[in-house]
């Protein structure tokens, strides 16, 4: 069983309040200046319900290391989808993102959310093609070199002060492999923190 859960408790508040007033949700967002966010409010609850619940069973200790791989790329994609599905009702509801610059969980000279999508993309979402090693993208002007591309190898679990472990490849020749770490518990932290900061 997987121990980075989340608490379901503001889920099933979020469902019951879409339940009890789906009525003026229905009339009020349907067709809100030509967009219908009843919409989105059904599909982000539908997701956050099945991430909330599909959580427990992704075996992060499955004995075949693939397996446990891919099961680290789902952990961090379902948990890309809860604080996506977060992040689009604040949207709905015109509500603040009070994370937006933070870097308090990942102490990295980026925001949260840039280098959480930096580990989204290292280990789930793009191992085979982005830009940068850590969240931050260099852009040459006025050269006619092809920006340096990177590709990671793939994931294993490494211990000590991180879970996981990439190195990450770039497309020029003659560079070194750089090592990139992921902890479950930053990304677990990271998902709470911003889905209970909601102003």
């Amino acid at each position: 069983m997987n121990p980075y859960t989340l608490d379901d408790s503001l889920l099933q508040q979020f469902k019951q309040a879409v339940f009890d007033h789906d009525d003026f949700l229905i009339n009020a967002y349907c067709d809100f200046n030509g967009e219908n966010r009843w919409n989105l409010i059904c599909s982000a609850k539908d997701w956050l319900s099945v991430s909330v619940n599909g959580l427990p069973y992704i075996d992060l200790n499955h004995e075949i290391d693939d397996v446990r791989s891919l099961n680290v790329a789902q952990l961090i994609m379902t948990y890309d989808i809860v604080v996506e599905s977060v992040k689009k009702l604040l949207q709905v509801f015109d509500l603040e993102h009070l994370l937006k610059g933070d870097n308090s969980i990942f102490n990295k000279p980026v925001p949260d959310d840039r280098y959480f999508k930096q580990i989204r993309a290292c280990f789930a979402a793009h191992p085979v093609d982005f830009d940068s090693t850590d969240g931050v993208k260099v852009k040459v002007k006025g050269s006619n070199q092809k920006p340096e591309r990177y590709l990671a190898s793939w994931s294993s679990d490494v211990g000590g002060n991180a879970d996981y472990s990439v190195y990450l490849y770039s497309n020029k020749p003659g560079s070194d492999p750089i090592s990139f770490l992921m902890n479950f518990a930053q990304i677990h932290a990271y998902t709470a923190y911003s889905t209970t900061r909601v102003q």
